[in-house]
């Protein structure tokens, strides 16, 4: 097994973190891990790789992915622009965040409109009012013993 097909998925992450100029400590950062647990893996890709330095690992991870496609699979999901040639794909920071915006003002717009129709919805349905409720009382009532029909009554 060659030293690329040893490293872990793990391993290459880091290597590929620490040939865009992370630290160790701004990779425990990113990833949420310990300093120690990114030394070890650097460490073991150094080792599997037979590189005399970190760095020398990650520039020879970044070569062999920029020579052989089929590893272009091995990036996680979302740095599939990140990709060698595929950066002039990505939008400009200004129309993402104009896009955002967007998003907000549509979404408020929509939810105004959507609470005003229901506003007047139900402000348009019928209830009924003291004039035209009914003026004798229901047969349940009328055969309630006296005490419960003064209650209700006086409830009312």
């Amino acid at each position: 097994m060659t030293g690329l097909q040893a490293l872990t998925e793990k391993e290459k992450e880091t290597l590929r973190l620490l040939v865009d100029g992370h630290d160790a400590k701004s990779m425990a950062r990113h990833l949420g891990l310990s300093v120690h647990t990114i030394n070890e893996r650097l460490r073991d890709a150094r080792r599997k790789m037979s590189a005399s330095s970190s760095r020398e690992a990650a520039r020879q991870l970044r070569e062999i992915e920029r020579q052989d496609p089929q590893f272009l699979a091995d990036s996680g999901l979302g740095d599939g622009a990140a990709a060698t040639g595929m950066g002039e794909l990505r939008a400009p920071a200004g129309t993402r965040r104009m896009l955002r915006g967007f998003g907000w003002i549509a979404g408020g717009v929509f939810m105004s409109i959507s609470l005003a129709l229901f506003a007047l919805s139900s402000l348009s349905g019928t209830t009924p009012t003291p004039a035209s409720a009914p003026a004798t009382l229901p047969t349940e009532t009328l055969s309630a013993p006296a005490s419960e029909t003064a209650a209700v009554r006086s409830a009312r």
